[in-house]
């Protein structure tokens, strides 16, 4: 899965990146390309079709797996930001009262690049107001595509909207309608 991810944004991202953020050598990358598709991805794709049609026979409630709060999601985009965007000591971090951002690993990787970490107080919608914009944007701009099929289309899409568009591309009103890293590179230039 690790693989299909950095072949779906090799055009977006650059590939050594995308194998350290997501842990994995460029050799077993590389290896990994150069097999062909196997028994048992034949198989995964007929149960994918099952899958699918049990799915739109279900009015799209069965098929996928019920939105859990997993650690290793954020602690993989947390890596990723940190590989891309090389932040120096006592950048401030800023989460929701989750449990994931709260965790052991969350805190320790956060000292171990010097990061302070900062939480939403309790009941307080507006501490996280700019995440929540983020997400609103997220929703109606990405949601135009239509519904994912997979888990992985789904990521991908992801990864292709905020590295590729929101991050690059997409004007914020908020700085001057600018996209964060033009607006990171004036900032690095002051």
């Amino acid at each position: 899965m690790r693989f299909r991810l950095i072949e779906d944004h090799r055009e977006v991202s650059h590939m050594r990146v995308m194998c350290s953020v997501l842990e994995v050598s460029a050799s077993r990358y590389y290896a990994w390309r150069a097999r062909p598709e196997s028994t048992c991805s034949e198989a995964d794709q007929v149960l994918l079709e099952s899958v699918r049609r049990v799915r739109a026979d279900s009015h799209r409630h069965y098929g996928s797996p019920r939105d859990t709060l997993a650690q290793e999601l954020t602690l993989t985009a947390l890596r990723m930001a940190i590989t891309s965007r090389r932040p120096g000591p006592g950048l401030l971090h800023h989460a929701d009262r989750g449990s994931q951002y709260a965790a052991h690993d969350d805190r320790r990787l956060l000292t171990k690049h010097g990061m302070r970490c900062s939480m939403s107080r309790k009941g307080d919608c507006w501490d996280n107001a700019p995440m929540e914009s983020f997400f609103g944007s997220l929703k109606t701009e990405l949601e135009e595509d239509g519904p994912c099929p997979t888990r992985q289309a789904a990521r991908s899409a992801l990864f292709a909207f905020i590295e590729g568009f929101y991050n690059q591309q997409r004007l914020h009103s908020a700085i001057g309608y600018k996209a964060p890293t033009e607006m990171e590179q004036l900032a690095a230039a002051a």
